[in-house]
């Protein structure tokens, strides 16, 4: 009996008590996003890999090299004369000297300096002075990165361009977040209502789907105080939770409407749909937090708050469709399907035997050639694929309005593409080796195709 089964057992009860259920989630949601204000965030844009050999640069310059162990920005110049005229020189002058007393700068290599190598373009119109920060970037205030864009971008005038760029910078020049999380509510919105037909049966699983990530954003600010947790981790906790969210919810709805054709009151209904459909979401949510688990083999730190923050999410969603949704069913009741869009609503059909049914006997029929075709489809779907570039997002992807942007390009412009991406070598030279070994070892990396000093 589905009665008599555990989800069957919760789903009664959320039924019976939906009005307490409801209040619970409301208040949940108010509590935690409360505190999560009053607490704030500490996202971090951090990516530091662990023991890696690019970490253990860093920790050598930051033993070995403390001036160069902070983080550094590029302010880009760009005239319209050249850049070693007098009166441009004397501007880089004046803006050198204003940066190099900006709080958390320890100094500015002007490109004019005598120890300044290759910070002026060949053509004499593109030059970039060199801030060097106290400490690493996650550790910066955005105070004085917008201190030192402001400033920077004080000195321009016609003929003399200033931008600004480094990973630093992006810490306050940013795009604005894009529509992607409401264009894909408003995407699930359409599909399901040309599925069912009905307002109150579309909003339903993605009410379900709001309310748990409502409560996962807030959790995730609480784990950022704990855990690194990148930046963009809210992001990536809406586009899963949302998706199996609604999702998860979809299958008890279906499966609820199908109970009421069949004949069933609304409290049976509810039961079984959480005793049958309640069991796929419970295992497929299951699966997904397994899958998530798999995040912390790369043993970066970064990915392991991702993880965290995504499992949560999961959790949250998978939740809210096991008891927040069994409650606002028995709200909805026979009403599920009332507020129809003429044309677009089909009940759910008598015995199931709708056209899924039918689809799913055809395929039954003909094995062989159905696996054939799903087969082949894939495989031209997959094509894609093949020609994917997986590489680490900079400023070349950002909106070409921002500052950022034409830091990047101006430095490609005048250096060429690959100045953007330096490859930075620490080495740790033997006692009594002697400059032979740095002489060689920048022979051999002259000889490597690709490579541009």
């Amino acid at each position: 009996m589905a009665e008599k089964s555990a989800l069957g057992r919760l789903a009664g009860w959320c039924y019976d008590h939906r009005r307490r259920v409801l209040v619970l989630w409301i208040l949940g949601i108010i509590l935690l996003t409360a505190i999560s204000q009053i607490v704030g965030t500490r996202y971090q844009d951090s990516f530091s890999s662990g023991n890696s050999d690019s970490q253990q640069v860093q920790n050598i310059l930051a033993a070995r090299f403390p001036s160069t162990a902070g983080t550094t920005a590029y302010v880009v110049i760009h005239t319209a004369s050249a850049v070693n005229s007098p009166a441009s020189e004397a501007t880089t002058a004046q803006m050198v000297a204003r940066l190099r007393t900006l709080p958390n700068v320890t100094g500015v290599t002007s490109p004019f300096a005598a120890g300044a190598v290759h910070q002026i373009s060949s053509d004499g119109h593109i030059a970039f002075a060199v801030v060097q920060f106290d400490r690493d970037e996650p550790n910066i205030p955005n105070s004085s990165v917008t201190k030192l864009v402001d400033t920077a971008r004080s000195f321009g005038r016609p003929g003399y361009d200033v931008e600004l760029g480094g990973q630093v910078i992006g810490k306050v020049i940013a795009a604005k977040p894009g529509p992607s999380e409401g264009v894909g509510i408003v995407a699930a919105m359409i599909i399901m209502l040309i599925a069912f037909g009905s307002l109150v049966a579309m909003g339903l699983p993605i009410m379900a789907a709001l309310f748990g990530i409502s409560i996962g954003f807030a959790i995730q600010d609480l784990l950022s105080h704990v855990l690194n947790v990148p930046i963009f981790a809210p992001e990536m906790l809406a586009m899963i939770g949302l998706g199996v969210g609604i999702d998860y919810a979809l299958f008890i709805v279906t499966r609820f409407r199908q109970g009421l054709v069949d004949g069933r009151e609304p409290r049976v209904a509810v039961i079984e749909a959480l005793a049958t459909s309640g069991r796929a979401v419970l295992f497929a949510g299951c699966t997904v937090i397994i899958s998530l688990l798999g995040l912390f083999i790369v043993n970066l730190p970064f990915m392991q708050g991702l993880a965290v923050g995504a499992i949560a999410a999961v959790l949250l969603v998978m939740a809210a469709a096991l008891t927040l949704l069994p409650a606002m069913l028995g709200f909805a009741g026979r009403a599920v399907d009332r507020l129809r869009v003429p044309g677009l609503f089909r009940g759910a059909p008598a015995n199931g035997r709708g056209f899924w049914y039918r689809w799913s006997r055809m395929i039954q029929r003909h094995p062989v050639s159905s696996g054939l075709s799903a087969l082949i489809v894939l495989m031209l779907l997959a094509i894609p694929l093949f020609s994917m570039r997986l590489a680490f997002t900079d400023a070349g992807n950002d909106p070409a309005g921002l500052t950022t942007r034409q830091a990047y390009d101006l430095l490609a412009q005048g250096f060429g593409p690959g100045f953007n991406g330096p490859l930075v070598m620490a080495v740790e030279v033997p006692a009594g080796s002697g400059p032979a070994t740095l002489t060689g070892l920048d022979a051999a990396l002259r000889r490597t195709p690709g490579i541009a000093f």
